[in-house]
């Protein structure tokens, strides 16, 4: 907007020429009148065609000082006061500032000539690459992004994570719905939303009998896996498996370790299992949301590798390593404890396949797991990373990688501040908003060239 000056005493005071209010006033001296209006033009975000000629000539003149290599204002002097002043009014309206007044902004720095043609669309596309960046990320499969995927973010996009209520859509961040209450699912109707899945966590527990009082289940007791073996029963586990419906089917989120083992003693049982809705995103999408969720709540999202192998790629010879490691021995026809006896999952196998011989309980037993293994493997979706890209929201567990459990990390999701659906350049503004922040700073203490 223009402005009109008139001498009163020792100072120039500023007036708005549209409206004749008072802007302020500053030393009795055309140069500090020049660098007064120079600070109100850059910070007042107006357009080019609101440059007055006074403004154009002070920009002239500015130029005229650069080439003759006068020093800038000193610290602390009234020339660099006023500069940083103006930058720190930009600053504090960063959260409003959108990609189309940075390139006003840079637009009119390049026309009063502090920056050149080629500065100008060098910070131009960095600022589009930046509020560019999360949706780039969004984009790229986790396949792609491989192991610790959220270090596969620019610094600048990470503030926005948290700003999915600010990106100029207050519902596109809200299409992933809280899981409900725990229902009996068929364990078939469960997808893998991972590749690998650690054998050492899906065998050890099963084959050995370990009594796992943190699932609730005492995979020693015969009994219990002979019941369990039975088509069509119900494996409750004390937490149950937390999954969501995707456009892929529903898919396993937390717990592929208790959903493979629940396949290891029966592919046609029912399974325990809170489902979240995002029936709008693929399991991908949905996958690195939850990502996000822990990344915003945490400050980073931890990884970790598959135990001992994956368990798809299993064979004979593993099942067979992880059934003599077991140190508890029943009596396959009573199920009690016998030095003489055999692991409690083969007690089980040969009590329902009617086999008195324990070498062929072994073998049946290998063989029973093998095929379990075969099904189980069938149920990865196809665009599946690895377990090293997995989020891991495993904050109630004994040892957590990231201090947020499945669940609060989809809750966290439904309250709509994670930003993890486009539209992304309004939020994007605020980080690049930040940068314009120190180039401007910089660019006015650079304009202010005065011998003091």
């Amino acid at each position: 907007m223009p402005y009109k000056v008139k001498k009163q005493g020792d100072e120039y005071v500023v007036y708005k020429k549209d409206t004749g209010k008072r802007v302020g006033a500053t030393a009795g001296n055309k140069e500090a009148l020049r660098k007064y209006l120079a600070a109100l033009h850059l910070n007042a975000n107006e357009s080019l065609e609101s440059i007055d000629e006074e403004s154009k000539g002070l920009w002239a003149n500015i130029r005229a000082k650069q080439a003759r290599g006068e020093k800038s204002a000193s610290k602390g002097s009234e020339a660099y006061n006023k500069a940083v002043t103006a930058a720190k009014k930009i600053k504090t309206v960063k959260n409003k500032t959108t990609l189309s007044e940075i390139k006003q902004k840079l637009a009119m720095q390049k026309h009063a000539g502090v920056i050149s043609e080629d500065q100008y669309e060098k910070r131009l596309k960095l600022a589009e690459d930046e509020a560019d960046d999360l949706k780039k990320w969004m984009d790229t499969p986790l396949k792609a992004l491989g192991a610790e995927p959220t270090n596969k973010l620019t610094d600048p996009a990470k503030p926005l994570v948290s700003k999915g209520s600010e990106d100029g859509d207050t519902a596109d961040d809200e299409v992933i719905k809280p899981a409900g209450g725990s229902e009996n699912i068929d364990l078939q109707s469960l997808k893998a939303s991972q590749n690998e899945v650690g054998m050492e966590q899906s065998l050890e527990n099963v084959m050995i009998g370990m009594d796992a009082t943190w699932d609730g289940i005492n995979w020693g007791d015969v009994n219990w896996l002979v019941t369990s073996m039975a088509p069509g029963a119900v494996i409750t586990f004390k937490s149950p498996i937390l999954g969501a419906k995707t456009k892929d089917g529903m898919v396993v989120l937390d717990g592929h370790h208790r959903w493979s083992q629940a396949f290891m003693v029966n592919p046609l049982a029912k399974v325990n299992v809170v489902l979240a809705d995002a029936s709008t995103l693929t399991a991908d999408q949905t996958l690195k949301a939850v990502h996000l969720a822990i990344l915003a709540k945490t400050g980073a999202s931890k990884t970790k590798g598959p135990k001992g192998g994956n368990l798809f790629q299993a064979g004979d010879t593993n099942v067979k390593e992880y059934l003599d490691r077991c140190k508890i021995k029943v009596d396959p026809k009573t199920g009690k404890l016998s030095e003489k006896g055999v692991a409690p999952y083969i007690a089980a196998v040969m009590q329902i396949q009617n086999i008195t011989d324990p070498i062929a309980g072994e073998a049946a037993a290998i063989k029973r797991v093998m095929q379990s293994i075969q099904v189980c493997a069938g149920k990865q979706i196809g665009s599946a990373p690895s377990r090293d890209a997995m989020p891991q929201a495993d904050g109630d567990s004994s040892k957590p990688t990231n201090a947020i459990d499945a669940k609060q990390a989809l809750d966290l999701l439904a309250t709509g501040t994670i930003n993890y659906n486009p539209p992304f350049k309004s939020g994007a503004a605020a980080p690049v908003a930040e940068s314009v922040h120190k180039t401007v700073t910089k660019m006015l203490n650079e304009a202010i060239k005065n011998k003091k």
